[in-house]
């Protein structure tokens, strides 16, 4: 058993810490809305696609021309990760914010719920929040800010240092520029806002994690049975006093000087691994300060259990599990909860199209509206007199399930209700390693009465010209990739970790090809030998 600082640095040494987000439930849980309502819409991640989402909202006819709610006696519902990696997140939150107050003017109603990304950027994990998105919050103040905390970073530096017996040095002009690149024009007035008290942060730690409108409970994620014996307000309740306790923990590190006040969570991680290894010498020790990293271990001790990757605002069961094992957790939740349908994103779906699981039991709505990223489309499930379409943003509509007026048919005899039951496919492996280990999920299993002879499409991979390459399997690829010879070598100013654009020829065949370091921090990661590595780095 490791010793309570130990503990902390540790825990503290994994930015995957942004698990804790699942604890940003709300004042209200959300857990029942009620009578069903005439028609209910259903939005996934948006991720400050702010162009996608006023085109599906105006196609299926909530808002006018001018972005007001029109949806009379209309419920939309939006499951979260509304922010990170999109330009437009403040655009985004802005007008969920307008259509919150506007909708019960028309008896309407718009629920936006809680998604991890909302929880990391509460927490203080900035990682998916880009330069574009900094910048659409800064003022002519800005610059003035990042100099000043610049200078306080500076001061906390010597003074960490004579702590521990020794003397920092100064900063040079490289280390300033390196520090300015890492924080953009617009980063403090971005973490004052979405902060706890800020004018984005308090409302979305209002957001609440699931809704259940009649017999369907809408959530990013989804209930896995880890959690499965618990109420939806006992979720909340949980995740509520977690994810309090690590901003009391926070503020605590802050005053007591242990941390800046405006690092973020991958800042405050580093210092406190550094202080957990190298203690203080004696006349620099305190108590006071040593209680506080204790509580915090003995803090993030109990969250432990919720840092995995089965909670509800990360579990990707509804898309991963086999048929025969998402029956079986459905057929405890349908129990559990008393509902007959379960609403989810959080995994997107490289076919651009709304999903349906199990005859619509589950439905999955994530198609990738974010397109410059997940190369998908804006999207909503709609739900009116029983039965569920998909509807796009195009004009498109595709009808999932029909039921009739006069008899609702049971969750688990629904597939003889069942239209468009072709399967789809979540994002393979090889897109988790262009955009990270938050779009890691496998193929999504064939199921329906077309299951049995489904096959999966063929994947073509294209050369510079467009042209088809010969490539046909993973095998082939990372051959061509092993003996291929470089021919160009071009910078890509996008990303953290400076990739390279390569082109690479061989066998007369040419491909281009992206080179990078690798630098991957997980939770829970299970490794070759089987055993689980609850803090992993891959640098």
């Amino acid at each position: 058993m490791l010793d309570s600082k130990t503990r902390a640095g540790r825990m503290w040494g994994m930015p995957a810490l942004m698990a804790l987000l699942l604890a940003a439930c709300v004042a209200s849980s959300g857990a029942d809305a009620g009578e069903v309502p005439a028609r209910v819409l259903a939005i996934g991640d948006i991720h400050g696609e702010y162009a996608g989402l006023v085109s599906i909202l105006r196609e299926v006819g909530l808002i006018d021309s001018q972005n007001d709610w029109v949806g009379v006696e209309a419920v939309l519902v939006q499951t979260g990760d509304f922010m990170d990696r999109g330009p437009g997140v403040r655009p985004v939150m802005d007008l969920l914010m307008k259509l919150e107050h506007q909708a019960p003017e028309q008896d309407g109603r718009v629920v936006v719920l809680l998604g991890n990304h909302e929880g990391m950027n509460l927490i203080g994990d900035f990682r998916d929040v880009t330069p574009e998105i900094y910048a659409t919050f800064a003022t002519d103040d800005s610059e003035k800010l990042r100099q000043a905390a610049f200078k306080e970073w500076g001061k906390w530096l010597k003074k960490l240092a004579r702590s521990r017996g020794g003397s920092a040095q100064s900063l040079g002009d490289d280390d300033k520029v390196q520090w300015m690149a890492e924080h953009p024009l617009g980063r403090w007035e971005y973490q004052t806002a979405v902060g706890r008290e800020g004018e984005y942060g308090h409302w979305i730690a209002r957001r609440p994690i699931a809704v259940k409108i009649g017999d369907t409970i809408f959530m990013h994620a989804g209930i896995g049975p880890k959690y499965a014996h618990l109420s939806l307000e006992e979720i909340t309740d949980l995740y509520r006093g977690q994810f309090e306790t690590l901003f009391e923990d926070r503020a605590s590190l802050a005053k007591e000087g242990i941390v800046p006040s405006f690092f973020d969570l991958d800042e405050m991680n580093s210092a406190l691994i550094y202080q957990v290894k190298n203690p203080p010498i004696e006349q620099y020790s305190s108590t006071r300060k040593s209680r506080v990293i204790d509580r915090t271990a003995a803090n993030l001790e109990r969250l432990q259990a919720l840092l995995l990757e089965d909670s509800p605002l990360w579990y990707r069961g509804y898309t991963n599990l086999t048929a025969d094992e998402l029956s079986e957790l459905m057929a405890q939740l349908e129990e559990t909860y008393g509902a007959r349908h379960f609403v989810v994103a959080h995994s997107p779906l490289m076919s651009g199209d709304i999903q349906q699981r199990l005859g619509g039991r589950v439905f999955l709505i994530d198609t990738g509206m974010l397109a410059s990223f997940y190369q998908g489309r804006p999207s909503a499930l709609e739900w009116r007199d029983g039965g569920f379409a998909a509807l796009y943003a195009d004009g498109e509509r595709q009808t999932l399930m029909e039921v009739e007026d006069d008899a609702m048919v049971p969750a688990g005899g629904a597939s003889n209700r069942l239209r468009n039951d072709r399967p789809g496919l979540a994002v393979p492996a090889w897109f988790q390693s262009r955009h990270g280990r938050d779009v890691r999920l496998a193929a999504l299993p064939p199921q329906g009465p077309q299951a049995e002879g489904w096959k999966k499409p063929e994947r073509v991979i294209r050369g510079p010209d467009g042209t088809p390459l010969p490539f046909r399997t993973v095998p082939e690829v990372e051959e061509f990739l092993r003996t291929a010879k470089v021919v160009n070598v071009e910078a890509i100013p996008e990303g953290v970790t400076k990739p390279k654009k390569v082109l690479l020829e061989a066998g007369g065949v040419q491909a281009h090809a992206k080179f990078g370091y690798n630098d991957f921090k997980g939770q829970g990661e299970k490794l070759a030998d089987g055993t689980t590595e609850m803090y992993f780095q891959d640098r």
